[in-house]
């Protein structure tokens, strides 16, 4: 009996190593390479602004983006302010759009986003996430003022149509 489960554990990693040895390395597409006008490290302040009645919070940090996993994902890590975080960006080549999946300290649960470039300088995603039992739609715009500054504004919504603006946020390129 013992030796039986030895050789169906070894016939399954033998066959799951075949499967992946199969696989093809992810390509680089016009898609990915669209991204790399985020690539360094960041600076940024701005004001967040959690809900209507509370004053805006004042916030500085440091962001860098990186290629990772074959450049197929770009790392998004920022630091340093209230908020602190990390996500990933890539193209699904399924949907046609960019993804973003996103992780911070103040909400537990990834949030994910989805989007396209607009034009040459705006890149925009839109996604919802569930906080304190409500459902959040959110709308977030990352403008290229020129190759060294970023502004970003991102806005909420709890019914997906009537949005305010939750962050304005300045990015400004260290290297």
């Amino acid at each position: 009996m013992k030796r039986s489960i030895i050789f169906i554990n070894v016939l399954f990693i033998l066959s799951t190593i075949s499967v992946f040895a199969q696989l093809e390395p992810p390509q680089r597409t016009d898609e990915l390479e669209k991204l790399n006008v985020f690539v360094g490290t960041w600076t940024s302040e701005g004001k967040i602004y959690p809900d209507e009645e509370t004053p805006a919070i004042e916030t500085k940090g440091e962001s860098t983006f990186e290629w990772v996993m074959d450049r197929t994902w770009l790392l998004f890590k920022s630091g340093g302010g209230r908020l602190q975080g990390h996500g990933y960006i890539t193209w699904d080549k399924e949907l046609g759009k960019y993804a973003f999946f996103w992780f911070d300290n103040l909400i537990t649960k990834p949030t994910s986003y989805h989007g396209n470039w607009l034009d040459s300088q705006t890149f925009a995603l839109n996604g919802k996430l569930e906080f304190r039992g409500k459902i959040i739609y959110t709308k977030i715009d990352w403008q290229f003022l020129n190759e060294n500054e970023i502004r970003v504004v991102r806005k909420v919504s709890t019914d997906g149509r009537k949005f305010r603006i939750s962050a304005e946020l300045s990015y400004i390129r260290v290297h």
